[in-house]
């Protein structure tokens, strides 16, 4: 087994669906040569569960995992990435994600403390003047946390082009741990929250690095090459149709993924 890295997989219900359990089978054909851990509640029993390749499991409070919301409270929490401080990264793989290659170790051996599908926008600006006026404003925008007209931070134009999406995510294990420990009030902000505003990919992406740099991101066309998530047929131009080592709620776009798919195996 390659110890460098540690795939976690949230379980949070004791039966998949037909996607899910594309997603799952796909994790255990290329992944298998790392260690696989099922994130699930501590009521939840998985021994039924097909799996289909060897797994063990953490367990955690069956709170964090009642809404998408109390999830997030558990990936900003240390008592998470502290189970995996044996690893120098972990790979969150929700099970609307999907790989194509194993491109693991490639991923872990550029040093970035986070990797996930940015928010690419669906078209490009017309003009240079206004591709370069939206980058200002939304510089300005996540630097200063600046609020739209109903009071609200402006999450659209802070994410435009950004990395990324927490779903299928590679993670520097220590570098998030002494976050969580040493940024408190930071992390406080964002726990408990019931808005989307507040979500933990909002929070290591964005927040994390308003005022300074703490987390290392590649840029977004780099992050392209990890995972697709937002505007794919855009996406594939820009990485000139080389398959991305994966993807991220592909169930959002059925008809562009099928005949990746199939090519991959599976019926969609």
């Amino acid at each position: 087994m390659d110890s460098s890295c540690v795939i976690v997989i949230p379980i949070y219900k004791s039966e998949l669906s037909f996607y899910e359990k594309i997603a799952l089978a796909q994790c255990g054909k290329l992944l298998s040569d790392y260690d696989i851990v099922i994130l699930k509640p501590d009521d939840l029993d998985i021994s039924n569960m097909q799996i289909g390749f060897s797994y063990s499991e953490v367990s955690f409070p069956s709170f964090y995992f009642k809404s998408v919301f109390s999830y997030n409270d558990l990936m900003l929490s240390e008592l998470f990435y502290e189970k995996f401080l044996n690893y120098s990264y972990l790979l969150i793989y929700q099970l609307d994600a999907f790989v194509f290659k194993n491109e693991l170790k490639y991923w872990c051996g550029l040093g970035y403390d986070y990797i996930g599908a940015p928010w690419l926008r669906e078209k490009e600006f017309p003009t240079l003047f206004k591709k370069t006026k939206e980058k200002l404003r939304s510089y300005l925008h996540r630097r200063y946390n600046l609020l739209d007209k109903q009071g609200r931070p402006d999450i659209e134009r802070q994410l435009y082009n950004y990395v990324g999406n927490g779903g299928f995510s590679l993670r520097k294990v220590k570098s998030f741990y002494n976050v969580c420990i040493q940024e408190k009030e930071l992390v406080e902000n964002y726990v408990g929250r019931n808005s989307s505003d507040y979500h933990e990919d909002m929070f290591w992406t964005i927040e994390v690095n308003r005022k300074k740099k703490r987390i290392k991101t590649p840029n977004y066309k780099e992050a392209l090459n990890f995972s697709i998530e937002t505007a794919p047929e855009r996406a594939m131009t820009l990485i000139k149709g080389n398959m991305p080592f994966g993807c991220h709620a592909w169930d959002k776009n059925i008809h562009f993924w099928q005949p990746y798919f199939k090519e991959a195996g599976y019926q969609i």
